[in-house]
């Protein structure tokens, strides 16, 4: 799929694996319930690129691997939710609207730039938001509520 949203162009790809030999261990908690990657073997994994223009009209690129936060939640038993806290391990906290955690562009990922995350972490990663404010880096919970 691909679909343009104002300075932003976004391409959703699915694909077997990451672009890493062999995927990298990661752990993160979803409403208490720890999440491995035992938990979503089997699990589609995508991979989202993104092009930005910043306001300077400078262009920069970034690709996220990994899996749709929906299946990672409903993989978890959770389908009824308001919100979604994302919580990174420094205390940086990030906060998505029930439409922005369904959203097929929105990732937990892997991998950032074929990078895994640092101590077994993950990215969250809604591909069609424009601010910053909205990925998280270092994310070790989310609670969905």
């Amino acid at each position: 799929k691909h679909l343009d949203v104002g300075i932003r162009t976004t391409e959703l790809v699915r694909t077997n694996t990451t672009d890493r030999d062999g995927n990298g261990d990661f752990c993160f908690k979803v409403n208490g319930q720890e999440v491995t990657n035992a938990t979503l073997e089997g699990q589609r994994i995508y991979k989202v690129s993104v092009n930005v223009v910043n306001k300077n009209g400078n262009a920069s690129e970034a690709s996220y691997t990994g899996y749709k936060l929906i299946d990672v939640l409903a993989a978890c038993g959770i389908t009824d939710y308001t919100t979604v806290k994302v919580i990174a391990n420094d205390g940086y906290e990030s906060e998505l609207t029930a439409e922005q955690a369904a959203s097929e562009y929105t990732l937990i990922a892997i991998e950032k730039d074929k990078e895994l995350g640092e101590d077994g972490t993950i990215w969250v990663a809604p591909c069609l938001e424009t601010s910053s404010s909205a990925y998280c880096k270092l994310v070790v919970e989310i609670i969905a509520e």
